[in-house]
């Protein structure tokens, strides 16, 4: 009779052992899966980050450029610096491109009129020269500050619509960033989960597997050690229910 109850405890511990080990196996097949998925979530990211780069390096250059050219960089020495926040005076004007031209072709038109009368250094021709140049300025003055103002403000819009791109960009790898970080986190703490659950799995079988094996022994010998055989009807460990009544062997 012992041997018979030795064996089926060492088949109620195997049992055990193999429910144990596929719960670890399960386990690591949980943990692989998300190791899997978190590498492709991260090189999905990194691939954003790097097709986004231009767009966000553009957008920086841009804002350093508008930064130096509204004088909030600090880079004194940068080519124009300062000069979206300069305001237009009249010291501006002689060197203002579009009122240059236009008076330098009154001036042509006046001097082609004297030279054709024969007075082209005459002291009227000089005294005409004089008033036009002053009424050009009075009149002209105007159109030359408004194409100043529009030079400035086309400039600040191209540099700040590019810049723009750079944030769009940037905002856009960002929001990648906090998606990736939370699939890894989700994927992580399912790992853990599964792990902790796997341990858990474990411990009861084998828990399970060992009071059983005690109980098989303890119903076959009793728990005075005198051999004496117990039997009760429906408990899966009796001696009875294993061994279809065999007694006293």
């Amino acid at each position: 009779m012992a041997w018979a109850v030795a064996a089926v405890a060492a088949a109620t511990v195997g049992s055990s052992l193999i429910g144990a080990n596929a719960a670890n196996n399960a386990s690591d097949a949980q943990a692989e899966s998300a190791a899997a998925a978190n590498a492709t979530s991260q090189k999905q990211f990194d691939q954003t980050r790097e097709d986004s780069a231009p767009y966000r390096q553009a957008g920086y250059s841009s804002l350093n450029k508008l930064s130096d050219l509204l004088g909030l960089s600090g880079n004194t020495t940068a080519g124009g610096y300062g000069d979206l926040n300069k305001r237009f005076t009249g010291a501006d004007l002689p060197n203002e491109p579009g009122y240059q031209f236009g008076l330098n072709e009154g001036r042509k038109a006046l001097e082609g009129s004297a030279a054709a009368r024969g007075g082209l250094y005459s002291g009227a021709t000089l005294k005409a020269l004089t008033r036009y140049g002053n009424d050009y300025a009075s009149t002209k003055y105007g159109d030359a500050y408004n194409r100043f103002k529009s030079d400035q403000d086309t400039t600040f819009n191209r540099l700040s619509g590019l810049a723009g791109t750079g944030q769009t960009a940037n905002n856009q790898v960002a929001q990648a960033g906090q998606i990736n970080a939370q699939t890894i986190g989700n994927n992580l703490i399912g790992a853990g989960n599964a792990r902790g659950s796997a341990y858990i799995a474990q411990g009861n079988a084998l828990q399970s597997g060992i009071n059983g094996a005690a109980y098989g022994f303890k119903n076959a010998f009793g728990s005075g050690g005198g051999g004496a055989v117990n039997y009760r009807a429906g408990d899966p460990y009796s001696s009875g229910s294993y061994f279809g009544g065999m007694e006293g062997e």
